[in-house]
């Protein structure tokens, strides 16, 4: 147990202690130090005074929380009492890592603390066909970049304070904040979003690491031993997985969060996709598709079968009416046309998207393919228009899949019941105006977090909202809109200069003097906002910060002006006034 943890128990047990009319609670701590630095140290220790077991559970409780993860285990190896008060809040979350390995101990995790499982998280990873030979291994990965960037880009347009502190049955582990993701998941919001702060702060010291004998010592077994399952290497194990994706075992549990990815980040040069550029990296999501197109894919690799069938058990077996996919991979797969499918979404409350992103290992980001662009365009009728009981969508995009003006598309109409409508590190679109305006009868709250404005002053990419258009429509068009939260991320730049800091440019001296006044301005009054405004480097799929336009934005005053009007009309309704 750190110093830091014990010092902390010490503080805590003394104040108890004395409010509950005891003696010092400092022998105690001392056992408590000594048990987790060497129990044998503790043989010969005899304790003497009072000891926490005296405490009401919901001490114990508050002095758990103030420990670190390992320290709050150590903590619940003190003894029954102690162990009895804090295991439902050691065990929220089961984390599976998919496909099974055949010395699994799934059945055995579930007995033992199913009852305490809240959230269940599983990791799924898909693996390639054999190179065929005609393929080649040795094209250049730079010159493959630099030729999709000249043919396509004239076409296109365009991720918690939570950390993962969770146990896993399987192997490594993955997922929200894990090895192989760049997302931390969200720290908790104010309000009603405070739930968002679970994303993967639960923990779980159930781990099942195997037998030490590493089946992976050989880094391609599953080309000599490809697994029988999504789920599982071996189809008789496959039965455990779908037994908890019932639920079975868990009877609190209500949460699913599913992270997918292919293995090694789809950058195993095994067949990943038969598309003109290349076979793996982001270029799984070249081309556009249509059904027969997956159909075929389905058919012909291993990982779109595997795709389609964990989708399709997912919305054939969960009863979860919360959803959670990290690393949303942008296939669509057969499985979606089922009833199943749209049952499935029919019932979900909350659905969170962590949407997939990449780069080619030169520079190229997924969001310069089409594939990857329409995948998110066609949402609204792959998924969104099934969900008519959907109360919370939270959709979070990855830094290297920027979902720009052709991206993520809401059609008016759809979710029908949403309450929260949370958008992150995406741009702000006519169609999330068009969305708006179509008077959602329920919205009443939402969150844009670290989105920007695409260059309006730009005719490429057409009719574009301003941040002024925004703030307006949902002033005047969603009149159940009670909060609005607005989380910016790195000041946008005023100058040239800023936009690269680390460059070691410095500013001009002197400055210009429209931008000096308009810093006066921002000094003067904090609640003003330099809103950003950006444009898409269409070759390499990544937002530059347009400084005049942010300047020009700001000096006008439009944005922050209609925020403010904005948040003391919601502000008026939250208290009862009048819209």
């Amino acid at each position: 147990m750190t110093r830091s943890s014990i010092i902390v128990i010490e503080q805590i047990a003394r104040c108890l202690f004395a409010l509950v009319g005891q003696n010092s609670p400092f022998p105690y701590c001392y056992y408590l130090s000594t048990r987790k630095l060497s129990l044998r140290q503790t043989d010969a220790f005899t304790m003497t005074g009072p000891t926490l077991d005296r405490l009401p559970s919901e001490l114990i409780l508050g002095i758990s929380e103030q420990l670190a993860l390992d320290d709050r285990k150590s903590f619940s190896l003190t003894n029954s009492t102690v162990r009895s008060v804090i295991v439902s809040h050691l065990f929220k979350c089961l984390k599976v890592d998919c496909p099974l390995p055949d010395d699994h101990i799934l059945p055995d995790v579930v007995q033992k603390y199913g009852n305490h499982v809240l959230k269940l998280h599983i990791n799924v990873t898909f693996f390639p066909n054999p190179r065929s030979s005609e393929n080649g291994d040795d094209t250049n990965h730079e010159d493959l970049g630099e030729d999709k960037s000249e043919e396509g880009s004239a076409e296109q347009d365009s991720e918690d304070d939570a950390t993962s502190e969770q146990g896993s049955v399987g192997e490594g582990a993955k997922g929200p904040g894990g090895e192989g993701s760049s997302r931390d998941g969200d720290g908790a919001e104010d309000g009603d979003d405070a739930e968002d702060g679970d994303d993967v702060e639960d923990e779980d010291d159930a781990e099942d690491e195997g037998d030490g004998e590493d089946d992976d010592d050989d880094e391609k077994w599953y080309m000599k031993s490809p697994p029988d399952s999504v789920w599982a290497r071996k189809e008789v194990d496959a039965q455990a997985v779908k037994d908890v994706l019932q639920f079975k075992g868990l009877p609190h549990c209500s949460t699913l969060s599913i992270y997918a990815n292919g293995n090694e980040d789809f950058e195993f040069e095994g067949d990943w996709d038969d598309n003109d550029i290349e076979a793996f990296s982001i270029y799984i999501c070249t081309d556009v598709e249509d059904w027969d197109d997956v159909a075929r894919k389905e058919a012909k690799y291993a990982w779109r079968a595997a795709l389609r069938d964990m989708w399709h058990d997912i919305a054939t077996l969960s009863k979860a009416e919360h959803f959670e996919v990290s690393n949303f991979l942008p296939r669509t797969a057969s499985s979606w046309l089922t009833t199943e499918w749209s049952k499935f979404l029919g019932r979900l409350k909350e659905l969170v998207l962590y949407t997939y992103g990449a780069d080619n290992g030169a520079g190229w980001s997924a969001n310069t393919l089409d594939g990857f662009n329409s995948f998110f365009r066609e949402l609204s009728s792959t998924m969104f228009t099934h969900a008519k009981r959907l109360e919370r969508l939270k959709i979070v995009a990855h830094d290297d899949g920027f979902l720009g003006s052709d991206s993520l598309v809401l059609s008016p109409g759809v979710l029908p019941a949403l309450r929260v409508l949370h958008l992150e590190k995406m741009a702000i679109t006519s169609t999330l105006i068009s969305f708006l305006k179509a008077r959602p009868q329920n919205l009443e709250e939402i969150h844009i977090e670290e989105c920007v404005a695409m260059n309006a002053d730009s005719t490429y990419y057409g009719d574009l909202p301003t941040w002024a258009e925004l703030w307006k429509t949902m002033r005047e068009e969603n009149k159940e809109l009670v909060k609005v939260v607005y989380r910016q991320g790195d000041v946008p730049p005023l100058t040239e200069n800023e936009k690269f800091p680390d460059s070691g440019r410095k500013p001009d001296e002197p400055e210009d003097e429209r931008i000096v006044e308009l810093r006066k301005q921002l000094a003067e009054d904090e609640s003003l906002f330099i809103w950003p405004y950006v444009e898409l480097d269409e070759k390499y799929g990544m937002t530059m910060q347009t400084e005049e336009v942010n300047a020009d934005q700001l000096e006008k005053g439009d944005d922050n002006r209609e925020y403010r009007q904005l948040i003391i009309e919601t502000e008026k309704r939250r208290k009862g006034g009048k819209a």
